[in-house]
């Protein structure tokens, strides 16, 4: 908006010096003009006049020559005086225009300033109107993202009570990666009651990756009961992906309870399956080398102190 403002004024400005400029040329010419128009004629012999009686030559009167150090002296005072009536009025027609232009910029300031609140204004208005559309076009990305994501949670949970194992077991992988914190609840209930082993299997690891990112801890802690539940599935297979899921939240920096940890020692001395002994041996590693981590930091922090 300023430089639409200053614009304006050297605009005014210079059609302003325009006009100047042409009125004081054609003053000028006009005063040129009138100047020679009103010279002193010239001196001139006398006109003849044919006559029916002739006169000898001799006898007609002679014209008396006027010298030129007279004729250039008249012009001379003539264009002085010219001169001089043109400046006064060049003078005089730019001091009126000056007093003009600052009358009328005096006059119109307020006028113009109001104008460039006004507009200033509505363009405020229009750019907090712009932001509120965005907004609600952001609003409805999120209502029309949110609704796509239920109905296909809906269609999953549908699913999850196909009697067709594959149905299932798609639909608990989907859940799995939809990071979807509300499917922890049908996961949950998929890996405590569902018959199928691999359904209760991929039930786990989809704890595992709903769970292994930030996640509310009433909502981890109810997780990691029931993965710990499943270290006594009878299926080796839902047991080895409980533990991993276990030692998954343990690399993560999550202090397990005390009775996952116990039942990952009973697992490592106890169970049959040598792969789970082992997965259960490095979770309780892992959990080892946490503790003894957090126990550096904090004594280095006391040391600092």
């Amino acid at each position: 908006m300023t430089s639409t403002r200053q614009h304006l004024l050297i605009v005014g400005a210079v059609l302003s010096v325009a006009v100047a400029c042409i009125l004081c040329a054609a003053v000028i010419c006009a005063l040129l003009y009138l100047g020679i128009r009103f010279l002193p004629p010239a001196p001139s012999g006398p006109t003849l006049t044919p006559s029916p009686v002739s006169t000898p030559v001799s006898a007609q009167p002679q014209p008396t020559p006027i010298p030129d150090d007279v004729i250039y002296k008249n012009l001379a005072e003539h264009f002085e005086k010219v001169t001089t009536i043109v400046l006064t009025i060049v003078g005089v027609v730019t001091t009126l225009l000056g007093i003009v232009g600052i009358g009328t910029g005096y006059l119109s300031f307020k006028p113009v300033r109001r104008l460039q609140n006004l507009i200033d204004d509505v363009e405020e208005k229009v750019g907090q109107l712009e932001q509120k559309v965005q907004d609600t076009q952001d609003l409805t990305d999120v209502v029309r993202q949110n609704a796509t994501h239920f109905m296909m949670r809906q269609q999953r949970v549908l699913e999850l009570q196909s009697p067709n194992l594959e149905v299932r077991i798609r639909a608990v992988q989907t859940l799995g990666a939809s990071n979807d914190i509300f499917a922890v609840s049908y996961l949950v209930d998929l890996l405590r009651k569902d018959e199928a082993e691999g359904v209760r299997a991929e039930a786990a690891y989809g704890l595992r990756q709903l769970l292994a990112a930030k996640a509310e801890p009433n909502i981890l802690m109810t997780g990691i009961q029931c993965l710990t539940e499943a270290t006594e599935d009878p299926s080796e297979l839902v047991r080895l992906e409980a533990i991993e899921a276990l030692d998954t939240f343990v690399c993560n920096k999550v202090e397990l309870p005390r009775t996952a940890t116990q039942r990952l020692r009973e697992l490592a001395k106890h169970d049959k399956t040598s792969e789970v002994v082992e997965a259960a041996k490095l979770a309780l590693e892992h959990i080892k080398q946490h503790r003894e981590g957090s126990l550096n930091s904090q004594t280095t922090k006391q040391e600092s102190e």
